[in-house]
């Protein structure tokens, strides 16, 4: 049982949430992002990544590995996203849920491993650590507690694709469409 603070990562989740940063952390949309994990006995814990030390003792309990954190939040620190009047205690605002396979034992630790360590801006921040911890959750399949120490058999490229490939995959897309009209145009002869 692994533990910093009283935060004992061998808790079952029930429950995951995409969570964005209320109190700054960005830039509108572009505003840092993290997961509310509900455990079984309905404790919430955040799990982030990026977020600067000195912010880890505004929270009662603590686990931090590398660049990413585990902390335990009351029900004071979350907003709703249909909540319109955010309460003054309240951190994060709560977005997308999925409820976790009750068959596939996932814990804090499987989603603090899928976060990751190691941070970089462009190719490892905040959103590739959400990306990865909610396919954790949402993840099919085996019943067994084969990767309980956070490593699996299954590759990255099975989850989803990082919002990095996205974006390259749309410009492809646009510079392929750009292209094509620029073609069109040429072949009716739309220059004079």
């Amino acid at each position: 049982m692994f533990t910093d603070r009283d935060v004992y990562l061998d808790q079952l989740v029930s429950r995951v949430s995409t969570a964005r940063c209320i109190d700054g952390g960005g830039l509108g949309p572009l505003g840092h992002t993290g997961v509310v994990a509900r455990v079984v006995s309905g404790q919430f814990f955040l799990i982030d990544k990026g977020a600067p030390d000195e912010d880890d003792s505004t929270y009662s309990a603590c686990y931090r590995v590398g660049h990413s954190r585990v902390v335990a939040l009351t029900r004071d620190q979350l907003a709703d996203s249909s909540t319109a009047v955010v309460g003054p205690a309240a951190r994060w605002r709560l977005e997308n849920s999925t409820t976790v396979t009750p068959l596939r034992r996932t814990t804090l630790q499987h989603l603090l491993a899928a976060c990751g360590p190691n941070y970089d801006t462009l190719l490892d921040n905040c959103w590739n650590g959400v990306e990865r911890m909610m396919a954790r959750a949402n993840r099919r399949g085996s019943t067994t507690d084969d990767d309980a120490d956070g490593s699996s058999d299954d590759s990255l490229l099975d989850g989803p694709m990082p919002w990095q490939a996205k974006l390259a995959f749309g410009v492809g897309a646009a510079v392929g469409a750009l292209a094509g009209f620029g073609a069109l145009f040429a072949s009716r002869g739309g220059h004079r």
